[in-house]
């Protein structure tokens, strides 16, 4: 897991351009309303003012929302570097917010690129990154027991024709890619 991802560094400059703009167009907007109270209202003047006050108010408000999902990225990010489970109920807890509040930023946070080549695994309650199951101590376990398979089965290298991802699966099987869960067949 890679934490200088340009698409995260991208937003932290997008942010603060959005925030300085948003902040720009509403000392604009609040300037022109203290010029229209002391030498009148026109219509033109008006309009021009509700366009910053508008504007500015808008820029400001996806600026924080960017903001705020950069520091929920960040803390996400440090908890799963401690903790390699991935567990969306760890998070949770870390957090002190509920498990949905989690999967749906972590969601989000997949669909802007934030964490690459990742999806959250809806039966296991985690988030799996980099195209490898994050493996708690059971999938471990299974992981001997495939071990154990392949001394008696022929592998070959399938690439899941839905992902590119390149998977091992025993030849002449039916399997599900390790991480979009396509089936695939060897």
């Amino acid at each position: 897991m890679r934490k200088s991802n340009a698409i995260v560094i991208a937003n932290k400059f997008l942010y603060i351009i959005e925030l300085l703009i948003g902040y720009f167009m509403l000392s604009m907007g609040i300037l022109g309303v203290i010029v229209l109270i002391s030498e009148g209202i026109t219509s033109d003047t008006l309009i021009g003012i509700l366009i910053f006050l508008i504007l500015g108010i808008i820029m400001t408000y996806f600026g924080n929302k960017r903001k705020k999902l950069l520091i929920t990225f960040n803390i996400y990010y440090n908890i799963l570097e401690a903790d390699a489970s991935g567990s969306i109920e760890n998070i949770a807890s870390v957090v002190g917010t509920s498990q949905e509040v989690v999967k749906k930023n972590l969601k989000k946070m997949i669909k802007l690129k934030y964490f690459k080549h990742a999806y959250v695994d809806e039966q296991k309650n985690c988030i799996a990154l980099n195209g490898n199951q994050i493996k708690n101590q059971a999938n471990l376990n299974q992981e001997e027991d495939k071990t154990s398979i392949q001394q008696t089965h022929e592998y070959v290298n399938v690439t899941c024709n839905y992902c590119g991802t390149i998977n091992k699966i025993v030849k002449d099987t039916v399997g599900e890619c390790e991480f979009c869960r396509t089936q695939i067949i060897g």
